[in-house]
């Protein structure tokens, strides 16, 4: 899945075999603050060289070195990794320089109100499916919007992803015997 903050903001999930089967994205206007998350962290690679390759990809790109984030525009601050519900899940913080550059990185939009919006018709977020969040969903025909009050201070939304793989490997065992000191 290539989806619009999985690929365009995650110094987490960066490789083509890591998949996760929630996301969420909080931007906060007024402190120019991004938070993705992610939950369920698997690799959909079957062969066990390749999990462990994704596995190691996964650590340094939550753990390693913050100033190379593959010049976008945000900020890594910090990343982490936890278990939560017997599954792997991360979490990573972005800082930006103004708040139009950020909802311009997560591919939210103004209308001619002033709102934001979230198009999630849009080829790049097709394969994500609105759970939740502080802004109103929208179905119009085809369309799949998510929009929020142009005084929003706060925006947030909870994905489905809808070609998540029960069957992927989770990567919470490695992550699991990497925490454990030897």
């Amino acid at each position: 899945m290539k989806s619009f903050w999985l690929y365009a903001a995650c110094i987490i999930l960066l490789s083509g075999c890591l998949d996760a089967e929630k996301l969420s994205l909080s931007l906060d206007l007024k402190s120019k603050t991004a938070e993705v998350g992610y939950s369920n962290i698997v690799s959909d690679s079957k062969e066990e060289s390749k999990i462990k390759e994704d596995f190691e990809e996964l650590i340094e790109k939550a753990y390693g070195d913050k100033k190379d984030h593959d010049g976008r525009p945000g900020q890594p601050i910090s990343a982490k990794l936890y278990e939560e519900d017997g599954h792997l899940d991360g979490v990573a913080v972005y800082s930006f320089k103004d708040s139009a550059q950020m909802i311009k990185e997560y591919e939210i939009e103004t209308d001619n109100k002033g709102d934001f919006i979230l198009d999630l018709g849009k080829e790049s977020n097709r394969d994500l499916e609105y759970a939740g969040g502080n802004g109103a969903y929208i179905e119009e025909g085809t369309k799949r919007l998510i929009r929020w009050s142009g005084n929003s201070t706060s925006l947030k939304v909870k994905l489905r992803n809808k070609l998540f793989d029960s069957k992927s490997k989770s990567l919470l065992s490695y992550w699991v015997e990497w925490k454990t000191p030897k």
